[in-house]
């Protein structure tokens, strides 16, 4: 008979969830999330939020400075129920490196780590780097140029093109905005990719490692009372040329700051450029409705005022 459940089994996860779970709500008051059930709430003694954001088993903690003690007091709670290592200030969170400028009220981060773990890793330290953008424009990739006869499927099952692509994936949804549509192109080949395809992958990486110092920059508000969530949304008509369906592209910005991205193939035909955008459209509605009740739910500020402006380049998309 199992008594406790163990690392590796396919329930695990869940039971260690729901451990966790039960933990920072009953016995650290915290609350859950509605928006994010990775993400923990609650306001401290002094009116202030603290939250708590959950990765598996690794926990980032926000809290004002008047409210040390009170995380202190919750941390001493977990330490004597889990085995924990205290990190002090978050410097590394899922591969990326957070650097802060508090005079300022500045915070960056950056992949820069991850992406030369990438260069070593598919040999590419000697690749040179006067690539100014991670795809050609003028290669258009489709299924045609996909291995069709046995040497070339052979030749290509000797490449790392899985690997290669989940590892650029990983940057694209993290930190790297700039490789977004060119790696989502490429995912489509995945099941039969040719020479073309792996080519424009590892120009990719030669892109990455030209602008290996990019970052995402985020700067505090002046104002506790105003936030402006921005978006701008675009679409490719037709761009895919096997079966003529269009990408649907999109950044949401925080007071000008980057915080969601997308680049995804849209699942229906546009039978027009304006249908085209109007589902991009669409789509980042729907982000920008679920960033602003998150932003809401975790700010315990009644006074707040959530400003929101999407652009969009079609004026016949625009007039619907």
């Amino acid at each position: 008979k199992l008594n406790k459940s163990l690392y590796g089994l396919k329930q695990a996860s869940n039971e260690w969830n729901q451990d966790i779970n039960n933990t920072l709500i009953f016995k650290l008051s915290y609350i859950r999330s509605i928006n994010d059930q990775c993400v923990y709430f609650k306001r401290s003694k002094t009116n202030q939020p603290m939250i708590l954001g959950l990765f598996v088993d690794d926990i980032l903690s926000i809290y004002s400075k008047e409210d040390e003690n009170e995380w202190a007091e919750c941390k001493n709670i977990i330490k004597s129920i889990y085995k924990i290592k205290d990190l002090g200030d978050a410097q590394w969170i899922l591969k990326m490196r957070i650097q802060r400028e508090r005079n300022n009220r500045l915070l960056t981060l950056d992949k820069e780590s991850y992406i030369n773990k990438i260069i070593n890793k598919f040999n590419m330290s000697d690749a040179g780097i006067n690539i100014t953008t991670p795809a050609c424009n003028s290669i258009k990739l489709s299924n045609e140029q996909c291995p069709h006869t046995n040497q070339e499927i052979e030749e290509m099952k000797l490449k790392p093109y899985l690997q290669l692509i989940g590892s650029l994936l990983y940057a694209s949804i993290s930190t790297r905005i700039d490789i977004s549509y060119i790696v989502s192109k490429l995912t489509r080949f995945n099941k039969s990719p040719g020479k073309i395809h792996w080519e424009a992958a590892k120009r990719v990486v030669r892109y990455l490692k030209g602008s290996i110092k990019s970052k995402l920059l985020f700067r505090g508000n002046n104002s506790s009372n105003e936030l402006i969530v921005s978006g701008y949304s675009d679409s490719d008509w037709a761009g895919d040329i096997d079966d003529k369906k269009s990408t649907t592209g999109y950044i949401i910005k925080l007071n000008n700051c980057a915080i969601s991205w997308l680049s995804k193939k849209q699942e229906v035909v546009a039978t027009s450029s304006c249908e085209a955008e109007l589902l991009a459209l669409a789509t980042i509605t729907k982000e920008i409705i679920w960033t602003r009740n998150f932003i809401d739910e975790l700010t315990l500020n009644k006074n707040l005022q959530i400003q929101s402006q999407i652009w969009c380049d079609n004026q016949s998309t625009i007039q619907i």
